[in-house]
């Protein structure tokens, strides 16, 4: 789950290309955002060991004498380990972490990014940002008050339909550009561009681990 290697440099250009024009019909800002995972998790990593001492424990005590204590506390201790180490893999997470938390996990990440990239900085408060949340294999649409107070969140079920479908099917890049595409296109028809209008935010993914 790198986000750094998750577009090939020419696919990269591409997508900032596609922000460019996306935004040339609209006042509106796009800041598509990927990272990793929205949050570390910790706690998948203490439940994971906490889970494998006690299934490794009862497989022991099927099979062999763990009744001595220094068996008992070899036993937990190493399926505390073996499970520790596998909550690493991404599939075994995302079922620690629950569909829920994730989701507030990602959804938290994605006002911190609104925030670190000074997207609720723009003089018409219409910024978006797009967050690509890899572990969590989730896409969310995180919008400035002037944007969030004309269109309801479901507005953007399609952005994400787009961008998911391009992930499953190999082409994230297409999946993506097609995904801002339609970001233009929302934001031209609510927030057409004005006279004198500037663009106030890079034209470009912003990859964060």
């Amino acid at each position: 789950m790198n986000p750094s290697t998750f577009l090939p440099t020419e696919d990269l250009a591409r997508v900032n290309e596609a922000i460019a024009t996306a935004e040339r019909g609209t006042a509106g800002e796009i800041v598509p955002v990927i990272v990793g995972q929205s949050s570390d998790y910790k706690e998948t990593t203490y439940l994971g060991g906490i889970i494998g001492g006690i299934m490794v424990y009862f497989l022991a005590a099927y099979t062999t004498n763990v009744e001595l204590p220094s068996r008992v506390l070899l036993t937990l201790a190493t399926g505390y380990i073996c499970g520790a180490l596998l909550s690493q893999i991404p599939a075994v997470k995302r079922l620690l972490i629950g569909r829920r938390f994730a989701d507030e996990e990602v959804w938290r990440r994605a006002a911190l990014a609104f925030q670190l990239n000074q997207v609720h900085h723009t003089s018409a408060r219409t910024g978006i940002v797009v967050l690509l949340s890899l572990l969590e294999r989730t896409v969310v649409v995180y919008a400035d008050q002037a944007v969030a107070s004309r269109l309801e969140q479901t507005t953007w079920n399609g952005v994400r339909d787009l961008i998911v479908d391009g992930i499953q099917h190999g082409r994230p890049a297409d999946g993506l550009i097609a995904g801002i595409s339609r970001c233009g296109e929302i934001l031209s028809e609510h927030f057409p561009i004005q006279v004198g209008d500037v663009d106030e935010l890079p034209n470009r993914v912003i990859i964060r681990e």
